[in-house]
């Protein structure tokens, strides 16, 4: 049996598709937990090698009450990266009612 192409191979050939497009944002969703300050800043310097503006780094599932590791991880990102940093909370999709609301630029 063949196996998947790894994560990094298909962020390589995203970003290399994205960097032939026009004036692209991109937006990194990233986890809030272990590991992730790492692999945040790597895809967020190289989605800026090629090119793009990156508008935000999206951390999702952000918890009601974060813990500080993960709170930690938030801000460390915003201040290494030098990026805005946004939390999307678990969303029940079979409620829409209850989603929270879009605020965009």
């Amino acid at each position: 049996m063949k196996k998947p192409p790894s994560r990094a191979l298909l962020a390589t050939v995203l970003l290399g598709m994205a960097a032939c497009l026009p004036a692209v944002s991109w937006s990194q969703a990233a986890s809030p937990g272990l590991g992730t300050i790492n692999h945040t800043l790597m895809t967020v310097e190289a989605a800026r090698a090629v090119g793009l503006e990156v508008a935000a780094v999206v951390v999702t599932p952000w918890p009601a009450e974060p813990p500080t590791v993960e709170a930690s991880n938030r801000d460390a990102i915003e201040r290494l990266g030098d990026v805005r940093v946004e939390t999307l909370v678990t969303i029940d999709l079979v409620d829409p009612e209850r989603w929270p609301a879009l605020d965009l630029p």
